[in-house]
């Protein structure tokens, strides 16, 4: 359970980061806002990898290891 919340307040955390840098760059040149839309794309991408992999080893374990 404890793992669930630390991966929910992970996602929370990186969806205002994402929002704020989106923010900054729509503010910014459109290069800017190309590049820092592919950065922000590779960091779901492999911040979905993370937490996918987080749960799976959460939820695979053995309830009583010995």
């Amino acid at each position: 359970m404890l793992t669930v919340l630390i991966i929910l307040a992970a996602v929370t955390l990186g969806t205002a980061l994402a929002g704020y840098v989106m923010w900054w760059a729509s503010h910014q040149s459109t290069l800017v806002n190309i590049g820092i839309a592919m950065l922000l794309a590779l960091l779901v991408m492999f911040g979905g990898l993370l937490i996918a992999l987080a749960i799976m080893r959460a939820y695979t374990r053995p309830l009583n290891p010995l």
